[in-house]
């Protein structure tokens, strides 16, 4: 039987056991991977099953997790990248609910007991949380404090990615990741972003701003190159700006959104040494949106030899 999740109200304390399924697909993380899977069994609040999904790796990875037995169930798949290694694990779920970590990344002990008991305060059916982000000599925490109001929410997530690493916090229904269509299988950068802006459309959202996973940098890094990640976040806009094409600030945000897309890329560019595609990338930034600072701090870090600590969503 799953633990039960107590209400806040003392004097209507009903039981809330949602049985929860853990997916984590991984690729080429067998050196990382058996750290979130036993973060997930770590749990004070247990999870049904712990899903771990090959996504046709080469390393160790099938030997590791083949060789874990419990609740932690293990399926191998040709390579198709994590979305559908995501969606491959929902299918298989045997869970009400569904949470997703990255391989390379970890959960706090509290982390299914803190949401679920949001999920229980709130009636939300999909939630998320803060996480530690590593930068520079450390680590800083990000979350998302703003409105989550429907339109609110898809307003910020097409300007940027407030919900970053949403794919290592985010515990829903499984009929609620069902009916919004899953992950899209054909992209390999911010296919996390672009489902919660699907999301948005079709159920509640409710974010704790809590810290309640910590990222970790891994051997595998999808979204690494800039160009892809600017493309992929360019096919966001393209098919979601109706979406908020009703709101008077529509334009402006979406020129925002577009600054920031190549804002990021030159910040990757000069993290990887190319001043020259950084500055160019920098120039049609401010061309979109000149009010937006780090394209001139770059500018002035990298004359005085300084690279950004830390790259912004």
């Amino acid at each position: 039987m799953s633990p039960s999740v107590a209400g806040t109200d003392s004097t209507n304390r009903f039981a809330f056991c949602p049985r929860v399924s853990v997916v984590i697909p991984t690729f080429n993380s067998g050196s990382v991977v058996g750290n979130a899977i036993g973060s997930a069994l770590a749990q004070s609040y247990p999870p049904l099953e712990i899903v771990v999904v090959d996504d046709g790796s080469s390393d160790a990875t099938p030997e590791l997790i083949g060789s874990l037995g419990g609740i932690v169930r293990n399926a191998r798949q040709a390579n198709a990248g994590p979305s559908a290694a995501r969606n491959h694990g929902v299918r298989l779920a045997r869970g009400d609910w569904v949470a997703f970590l990255d391989a390379d990344d970890e959960w706090l002990p509290e982390k299914l007991a803190s949401q679920l008991a949001l999920a229980r305060r709130t009636g939300a059916p999909a939630l998320l949380s803060g996480l530690h982000w590593p930068v520079e000599g450390g680590e800083t925490v990000v979350a998302y404090r703003g409105s989550t109001d429907r339109d609110d929410l898809i307003q910020a997530l097409l300007c940027r990615n407030v919900l970053a690493g949403g794919a290592s916090t985010l515990l829903l229904e499984r009929d609620q990741f069902i009916a919004a269509g899953g992950f899209d299988e054909t992209m390999m950068a911010a296919e996390d972003r672009e489902f919660l802006i699907r999301l948005a459309t079709t159920c509640a959202i409710s974010v704790a701003p809590e810290p309640l996973a910590r990222r970790r940098v891994g051997p595998v890094q999808f979204g690494g190159d800039p160009e892809r990640l600017r493309i992929h976040g360019e096919m966001i806009l393209n098919r979601h700006a109706h979406l908020i094409g009703h709101l008077p600030s529509a334009r402006l945000t979406l020129r925002q959104a577009r600054a920031r897309l190549w804002q990021r890329a030159g910040l990757q560019y000069l993290a990887r040494g190319d001043r020259r595609l950084a500055g160019g990338a920098f120039v049609r930034a401010a061309s979109l949106w000149p009010f937006l600072a780090d394209p001139w701090r770059a500018a002035v870090n990298a004359l005085l030899g300084r690279l950004p600590r830390r790259i912004p969503t």
